[in-house]
This record gives structure tokens, sequence and C-alpha cells, in this order.
């Protein structure tokens, strides 16, 4: 449940706007300007800020960026009429939104919700996004619901290169993970390895680059 805040400066203000929000939202709390506790409204998921007459912007600036500074809280500006200069400059101090007379109150309790639910909203992995899949025990990699098998090595090679994705893997590291205790230089086996590897990628959209002199690197 989202807590939102109305912070109505002026006592000539209409409060159709806190109706409004009142109606989306269980969880709505008025504000006094005269009891403003910054760190309280810090706690809020969102608040709406009505200023119609414009009097009040050096405190509207100064709760921006305390807020700014200090939460993750969505902010609106509610104006009947805000001037360019002050939209130049809450948009500085970050704010989130502006709504004009022409706003209805249902539209941007709207429009707050959105904004809350994309802040809150979990981002995808970008792994399970590419449709890639290790599986440890069976010694394969699920790419787009197709099995490839690997040998023992190439599962270790493919896990190396698939937890640095994008990222230069070195010889000494592949090296490291695969023969650790062996001596010498490896890098033959190596290139051997990758050269298999390769061939039963071919069906995938995983690339296993090469990048001179330093190593492998994995692309999808």
């Amino acid at each position: 449940m989202y807590k939102i805040g109305y912070l109505p400066l002026s006592t000539a203000t209409e409060k159709e706007y806190a109706t409004g929000l009142e109606q989306v939202f269980e969880d709505v709390k008025t504000l006094e300007q005269s009891r403003m506790n910054f760190e309280e409204i810090s706690q809020l998921d969102a608040i709406v800020i009505q200023d119609d007459e414009n009097h009040f912007v050096e405190d509207v600036c100064e709760l921006l960026v305390y807020l700014r500074n200090n939460a993750r809280t969505l902010i609106w500006i509610v104006s009947e009429q805000l001037p360019k200069i002050n939209r130049k400059i809450y948009s500085k101090l970050g704010i989130d939104g502006f709504a004009c007379k022409e706003s209805e109150p249902d539209e941007l309790a709207s429009l707050l919700l959105n904004g809350l639910k994309r802040m809150n909203a979990k981002p995808k992995s970008k792994k399970q996004e590419s449709g890639v899949a290790l599986d440890s025990n069976n010694l394969n990699i699920v790419v787009n619901g197709q099995a490839i098998w690997l040998t023992k090595s190439e599962f270790l090679l493919t896990e190396l290169l698939y937890k640095n994705m994008n990222n230069v893997v070195t010889y000494e590291e592949i090296r490291q993970h695969l023969w650790a205790e062996s001596v010498g230089n490896q890098q033959y086996r190596i290139t051997n390895l990758v050269f298999l590897l390769r061939q039963k990628m071919r069906v995938s959209p995983i690339d296993v680059m090469t990048v001179r002199s330093k190593g492998y690197m994995l692309t999808i």
C-alpha cells in the first residue's frame, strides 16, 4: 500500500486534488505547511504539493533538495498557473511531474500510480532475457529451450565465460579455472577447447570472440 502526502500551500486552495487521490490510494495524508516535518515526508512514497499562488517557491525548493538527497519520494507540483521560471527551477531540482488547472484530480492520481508502479517494478535479469541457462548437473547449456550438450571441460569454460559475459577472460584466468594444477603453457589446449565449443554453439546466438593477445569474450 502506497503512502501519499498532500501539501496545500494556501488556505484558499481547493482540496479537490486530495479527494482525487483518496479515490485511488488508501493512505493519503494531508500535511500542514506550518508543521512540515522533512524526515516524516521522506517516508512517503509520493507527495503532491499544491501552490496555486506560487508564493512558496523557496519552501518548495528547500523540500525538493532535502527529498532528492534523502529519499526516493515521487514529487508532483500542482498549480493553477506555473510560471516558466518556476518550472525550470523545479525541474533542475528533480521534480517528477507538474499538473495545471486543466488536469483533472483523477488524472493526476492515475499518473502518480503509474509512476509508483514503474519505480517499484523489479527489473528483469539480462541473463533471463537472453533465454540462456546453464545446467551443471547435466553439463549442458539451454539456449531458447534447446539443450547443447558439453564435455566437463567445455562446460567449465562456458560457465566462466558466461559469468563474465561481454568482458574479456584472459588465457591465464581460463587456465587457472580449468587446469589449476597444470604447469607450463596451456594455450594450445585452450585454443582447441574453444574450437570445439564454437562448433557446438553454431546453432545458437552465442559467440565466443577472440580478443587478440588477451583471451576470449562471450557475447549473445
